[in-house]
């Protein structure tokens, strides 16, 4: 039974062996939808949308590093208090990841808008596509919705839960996939195939922080006054995890 506070029905080894399973499958979906997508994208659309699409891919990558590795010193200083049992620190960790997620997005945000003034530098050869700078927009937009909501799937990693939001992404990919497939074929609309990315990234996040939030009911209760309380104790998580791992 997943519930509550505590994981404690199966093992370690089956949760592993969950991961592992599901990684593996989310892996070969991942590898044959990309596959098909790829090649009805080449084939529907110009070169030119090939490009652009590894360009603003690449320039958000950059803009992404901002993240700095937190989710590996959050999930690292989480170990502790689910050792102990410890629901309050959770939260109050819980809490200070989801500032520094949005921090980051308002960050990706405001660097990615200005680089607008500057597009005609980084496309030397601009590409014959309409609405160029609103293209690179949905592409900025899409980035900076995946920090938010996602980062409660930190805490079922934790937990060693990682393969619900696996299979949860999984899934919302080959929907994606199949749907993008299909306005390419109907409609040969780019912007159409980047506003279902857009939705995909929002379902999928909204779907995970409220799957997150059934499993430990903790993550919506008092949460503002137990990080008063609580952030100097998450704080030293943060700053010391040697010391407090188990």
């Amino acid at each position: 039974m997943i519930g509550g506070l505590f994981l404690n029905s199966k093992s370690r080894t089956q949760y592993s062996a969950y991961n592992t399973s599901i990684a593996l499958f989310s892996r070969a979906a991942a590898i044959l939808m990309g596959y098909v997508v790829r090649v009805v994208f080449t084939h529907v659309l110009s070169e030119n949308y090939v490009g652009i699409n590894g360009l603003f891919t690449d320039i958000l990558n950059v803009l992404s590093l901002s993240e700095m590795g937190i989710e590996t010193a959050i999930s690292f200083a989480l170990y502790k208090p689910i050792a102990d049992g410890n629901t309050e620190a959770q939260k109050s960790i819980m809490h200070l990841y989801q500032w520094f997620y949005r921090f980051v997005a308002v960050f990706v945000a405001a660097a990615g808008i200005c680089v607008i003034p500057f597009m005609d530098i980084l496309i030397k050869n601009k590409p014959d596509i309409p609405h160029l700078t609103y293209i690179y927009i949905l592409y900025l937009f899409n980035t900076v919705l995946s920090y938010l909501f996602v980062y409660k799937r930190t805490l079922l990693d934790a937990h060693q839960l990682m393969y619900i939001g696996t299979l949860s992404k999984t899934v919302s990919w080959v929907l994606q996939d199949i749907v993008q497939i299909a306005v390419l074929l109907l409609t040969k609309n780019f912007i159409l195939y980047l506003y279902v990315y857009i939705l995909t990234t929002l379902f999928s996040n909204i779907y995970i922080s409220k799957k997150a939030e059934r499993i430990f009911p903790f993550l919506r209760s008092g949460q503002e006054a137990c990080c008063q309380r609580l952030i100097p104790g998450a704080m030293l998580y943060l700053t010391c995890p040697g010391r407090h791992y188990w």
